[in-house]
């Protein structure tokens, strides 16, 4: 019997990858198929968003580097909540999005019982969107940085400011599910 391919997102559910018609030929289903897929076509890739859905897509050609991604998500992670902050790269954006109040800083007891409590909550969270760096200049590598603003009228992206990424993630990733980050307009 052949191996099938399988991708196992974040929050510990198996997802096998057959043909179908639509955008991208393909579907991910947590039910095993017969006519799921050995390998990947060549071109395209698994992704994940926030919520843990998982599809298939084209490789993604993204305007925004390896190292500026790296850089956004170790610096969410450190400032804001390690386990608590996920990411998506899109295009010309990294969406963070986080898990609403949950601060696991304050858990105590055998370490064991601590980190099977942060894997449970880690997996079964609610991500909401937090913030959103857009590349705006290529060539000097500004962004734009918006915060999600939940009205009444619905969700919104609320710009903040532009400029360096080193700097907007310094001063607003520490504020990310915390009320100091309403004091940004």
């Amino acid at each position: 019997m052949k191996c099938k391919i399988k991708y196992v997102n974040f929050r510990g559910k198996s997802y096998f990858v057959r043909p179908r018609r639509g955008c991208s030929g393909y579907v991910c289903s947590t039910k095993e198929s017969d006519t799921d897929l050995e390998s990947l076509p060549e071109g395209m890739e698994f992704y994940e968003r926030a919520d843990g859905f998982v599809g298939v897509r084209k490789k993604l050609k993204s305007k925004i580097t390896a190292e500026e991604f790296a850089l956004i998500q170790r610096e969410c992670k450190r400032l804001a909540a390690p386990n608590m902050v996920r990411f998506e790269l899109s295009k010309k954006a990294v969406s963070v999005y986080s898990a609403a109040h949950c601060n696991l800083s304050k858990l105590q007891g055998p370490r064991d019982k601590v980190a099977a409590i942060e894997d449970y909550i880690d997996r079964n969270a609610t991500y909401m969107p937090s913030l959103r760096f857009t590349i705006s200049d290529e060539d000097e590598r500004i962004f734009d940085l918006e915060r999600m603003s939940s009205l009444s009228s619905g969700e919104k992206w609320w710009f903040l400011e532009s400029g360096e990424l080193r700097y907007l993630v310094e001063k607003y990733a520490p504020h990310i599910e915390k009320e100091s980050m309403c004091d940004f307009v």
